[in-house]
C-alpha cells in the first residue's frame, strides 16, 4: 500500500492515477494488468490476474505511484 499524507490529492479512473500536492500534480496511465483503490488514507495496487507480467507491473507502478506522492509533497 501507498500512504497518502495529508495535503495531498488522488483523483482514480479506470486507466490512470492523478496525485495532486503543493509542489505540483502528476499523472500517470496505469497498464490494463494494474489496478489501483483508495482505501482510506491509502493506495492499494493489485495486480488484475496472476500472471508474472502482472505481478511484476504492479509492484512497479506501486514504485511509480509512491515516487509520485513523495514528489508533489
Amino acid at each position: 500500500p501507498v500512504a497518502i499524507p495529508k495535503g495531498v490529492e488522488t483523483t482514480l479512473s479506470d486507466t490512470a492515477i492523478s496525485v495532486k500536492g503543493s509542489k505540483g500534480n502528476l499523472n500517470l496511465d496505469l497498464h490494463e494488468l494494474v489496478g489501483v483503490s483508495q482505501e482510506g488514507e491509502e493506495l492499494k495496487v493489485a495486480a488484475k490476474n496472476q500472471t508474472r507480467q502482472a505481478g511484476a507491473l504492479a509492484g512497479t507502478f506501486r514504485s511509480l505511484i509512491n515516487n509520485m506522492v513523495i514528489g508533489v509533497s
